[in-house]
């Protein structure tokens, strides 16, 4: 069974094996983007140039003017604004914890092509919500029907006042941030995305720098990224691959394939479906232990991979351990054999 990266650098490796760099394969993290190299350099006997290999985020950088800002450079400048829309006196050591949590929230808002003047209103009169909510779904109306009713019902303590201030100065906040971020030349992900975005609804992007431009490996797209791959499918360069398996995808009520359905129907795949039936394979051996702390489960792990290599069985890069937390990776660390090479 060829692993999915595998499939794909076949696959690249056959229709682009001598023009590879004209192309380029966007990966969602840079540690997949690597080993696809290292499964399409095994297909070459002699040196050739490699393709471009990029994340979504470099994709949409290549578009647009603005700089990715650092964390600590975009938390200190909404500090600032925060301050000067809010009155606050709240120190940034305070405030570092909530700014992340505000930018994360504006970064999801502009990656959804949200609304942020409809969304950060002050619905103090719940007749608004009849207004202009065609982007809601029902259910949505109504659990903002129920928080601001909630709300606006009982005494107004001061976490309540807290809230209702911050509510009404967030689209402040968001505009000046999101101007001051523009005049510095630097910009979050997600406003760098809706830049991107907005220049292809006003006709297009400029000349593209590949002939062929592929995505492997995605599952949940935001509406950005929804629009830039129906941007390069329309423009006829784009190429798609996704890592599923038959099993559900085909049970339209298994939830694992949710997202996945609706990808293969709008972004069809490369590779044939027959290479996804893995989980139809019956030899399988599972076995269940019980320990009693996260701690004990890493340790169990370690003693495990032992026994595999006591008895042959080389631990590489096709042996996998799945952690149910990932604070249980150092402890799993500790606890790995001596034998243990690339897992």
């Amino acid at each position: 069974m060829k692993k999915f990266l595998e499939q794909v650098a076949g696959y690249v490796n056959q229709q682009h094996g001598s023009s590879l760099n004209r192309i380029a394969l966007v990966f969602p993290s840079r540690r997949a983007g690597i080993y696809f190299l290292k499964y399409l350099s095994a297909l070459h006997e002699t040196p050739s140039w490699s393709p471009v290999i990029l994340t979504l985020s470099d994709v949409f950088a290549t578009f647009s003017p603005l700089q990715p800002a650092d964390q600590l450079t975009l938390v200190a400048t909404l500090y600032r604004i925060y301050r000067e829309k809010t009155g606050s006196e709240e120190t940034f050591d305070t405030f570092y914890y909530w700014g992340e949590m505000m930018l994360s929230d504006f970064d999801d808002l502009d990656k959804q092509l949200v609304d942020a003047a409809m969304l950060f209103r002050n619905i103090s009169d719940l007749k608004e919500l009849e207004k202009d909510v065609s982007y809601l779904t029902e259910p949505q109306i109504e659990a903002i029907r129920i928080f601001w009713k909630n709300f606006e019902s009982g005494k107004r303590s001061g976490e309540k006042e807290n809230f209702s201030q911050l509510w009404q100065n967030l689209l402040p906040i968001y505009l000046e941030f999101r101007k001051t971020l523009v005049f510095q030349g630097i910009g979050y992900e997600g406003m760098i995305y809706r830049q991107v975005t907005e220049k292809i609804k006003a006709g297009g992007l400029d000349s593209l720098p590949w002939e062929q431009i592929y995505f492997a490996g995605f599952n949940v797209l935001n509406e950005c990224e929804r629009y830039l791959f129906r941007y390069f499918t329309k423009r006829q360069c784009a190429g798609f691959f996704w890592d599923y398996d038959e099993a559900y995808i085909s049970d339209t009520t298994h939830e694992a394939g949710v997202f996945i359905r609706s990808n293969l129907m709008e972004f069809p795949s490369l590779l044939p479906r027959e290479h996804f039936r893995n989980l139809e394979n019956r030899n399988k051996k599972i076995r269940i232990l019980s320990e009693s702390s996260n701690t004990g489960q890493a340790i169990t792990a370690g003693n495990i991979l032992e026994k595999m290599a006591g008895h042959g069985i080389t631990l590489d890069e096709n042996t996998a351990v799945v952690l149910a937390d990932e604070s249980l990776l150092m402890p799993l660390l500790y606890a790995l054999p001596a034998l243990t090479k690339e897992i």
